[in-house]
This record gives C-alpha cells, structure tokens and sequence, in this order.
C-alpha cells in the first residue's frame, strides 16, 4: 500500500493523504476520533513524533519524525490498511479508502519547519471552516491550552452513569493499546446528551493525544504567541503536489445538517449508496440551500456523474 522512500531523519516530514475519490470521508465526530486514535496508538508503536496534523473533510496532513523511511512506510501503511477495515465495516463498503500512495515532502530547515506548521494548523481557515486554527477542533491546536477547549469542564460530582462508563470505557482502551472504534460511538456514547458528548470527545483527545506540543512552544513561544503567528502568516506548502480546488467548507456543513434534517444519520450511513434519483434530489437541494457546487455535490455524494 506503501513504498520505502526517502524521509527527513533530521526534520520532520510533512505527509499528505487523500481519499481514492477525492470525496469526503471525515463526515463526523466517529470518523475523525477512530482515525485519530489509531494515530496515537500507531505512533507509540513506531516512535514517531507528531508535531502537527489536521483532518479535512477528504484529507488529513501530518507534520511527522520518523527515524527512517521505513519506519514511515510501515507506520503509514499500517494507519492507512487499519483504518481502513474499521471504516469499511462500519458502512458496508468495501476497497480502498485513500489513495495507496501517500505524499510526503522532508522538511529540514527551521523556517520549513516553521512554515509547514503555520501551513497544516491553517488549512482548516483557508477552506473557510473557521475564521481562526484554534476555533478548528481536528487540528487539536487548541488542546495545547485546554483540556476541555470545545465542552463544559466535567464535575466528579454530577456525573451521570453513562458518562462514568463512556470515560471508564476510553480509558480501558487506551491502557490496553487499542483505538476508539465505531462500537464505542454506537454503543454507551449514543445514551449521552449532547452536553456530555462534547466533554466525551475532547476527554479521548486528551487521553490519546501524542501531539508534541512542548515542542512547538519551544520553537515559537506559548499557546498565544503560536496562535498569533497563525492569524498573521499564512503559511506554505512548496514541496508537494496537494490537490489545489477551490471549495468553501461551509457550504459542507450545511449539506452534513441539511442531510441529518432529511433523515440521513451521516454517522451510520453513507449516501453514496442511495439510488441515483434520491442522489440527485439531495444535489438540487443542497444547491438550493447550501449553495453548493456540482463538484461539492460530486464529492459530498461520492457522485462524479453529478460534476
């Protein structure tokens, strides 16, 4: 699924993977935190540093140190299989998931490095996600700061039993090595209020996270000096071929909300499986009210027949 290549031994590497159909794949909160997860657990296995990374909506960045490119083929190869099957499984689908070939692009010099950081933490404003990294929970920025940056702080003393179980379930997961799955998110988390979802979610970043956030504020200054430098610099990215389309991520959220109002738990279900006139009405209507491109509706809808 991967090849051996060159990788930066005294840098970082800035890897780049997208979907096989340039379509989205990152619909919920399940599907970011599974693959995030599995990251985590795959970068204690091999060693590698996480210096930054981002989940898009049909791709991911990783800013990585691996101690040979090996090391990055198997590590890379390993998330991109794994991943994979549980993601398959979840929604009867089958073949590959991400293009087989990752990107990657060695990034040895300071102001690389720099750059390549300011590039991946921003990707999210650049789409017009959000006006700001930090406002962005999948770059995980905010965590650098916060232990809870998206959810009320937990009192010991209110907890509910299913919240005790949901944390006391991520917990037994991470002592034991193994990612969050779908079962998890279909199982105890589904009993939760929403209120106690957002303090489930940021509690299994908090548990799992292997982002090196010491570092990043020994190269460039505490949580708001960074954050600073991300709001007045917009970052680089010369040294690899990423898929250059203008789209507004907006106009995705709103197709995600349109989509749960007509039905369509996006967490359970993918709509590229419906007929194609059901299809085409959900195009017309997130044109309609979404504002959304043929190639929007095309990737949202794992559609090309709509472009």
């Amino acid at each position: 699924m991967t090849s051996v290549r060159k990788n930066s031994i005294h840098g970082y590497d800035h890897v780049y993977q997208i979907t096989v159909d340039r379509g989205i794949c990152f619909y919920s909160a399940a599907d970011c935190l599974v693959w995030f997860t599995l990251l985590c657990v795959l970068a204690r296995k091999y060693g590698v540093r996480i210096l930054s990374l981002c989940i898009m909506l049909n791709h991911y960045h990783i800013q990585i140190w691996a101690r040979s490119p090996e090391i990055l083929s198997s590590f890379m190869r390993d998330l991109t299989a794994q991943f994979t099957r549980m993601y398959n499984r979840q929604y009867k689908c089958s073949g590959r998931l991400f293009l087989g070939q990752f990107s990657n692009a060695p990034k040895n010099k300071g102001q690389k490095i720099q750059d390549n950081y300011i590039y991946i933490c921003n990707n999210p404003v650049v789409k017009h996600a959000v006006d700001r990294a930090e406002r962005y929970r999948w770059n995980f920025l905010a965590y650098m700061d916060n232990r809870n940056p998206f959810s009320d702080p937990v009192d010991p003393e209110e907890m509910s039993e299913p919240l005790q179980q949901a944390f006391a379930a991520v917990r037994m997961r991470r002592r034991a090595g193994h990612p969050v799955d779908y079962l998890f998110f279909g199982g105890v988390y589904s009993r939760l209020s929403d209120k106690e979802r957002r303090q489930v979610l940021d509690y299994i970043v908090v548990q799992y996270n292997v982002i090196d956030y010491g570092e990043a504020m020994r190269k460039w200054g505490d949580y708001r000096a960074i954050c600073t430098m991300l709001a007045t610099v917009a970052g680089s990215e010369y040294d690899l071929a990423e898929e250059q389309v203008r789209e507004d991520y907006r106009h995705y959220y709103k197709m995600m909300r349109l989509a749960y109002a007509e039905g369509y738990d996006l967490s359970r279900v993918r709509l590229s499986r419906l007929s194609l006139y059901e299809q085409h009405r959900l195009a017309n209507l997130f044109c309609e009210k979404a504002g959304a491109t043929p190639v929007e509706n095309a990737k949202f809808l794992h559609a090309a027949f709509l472009v």
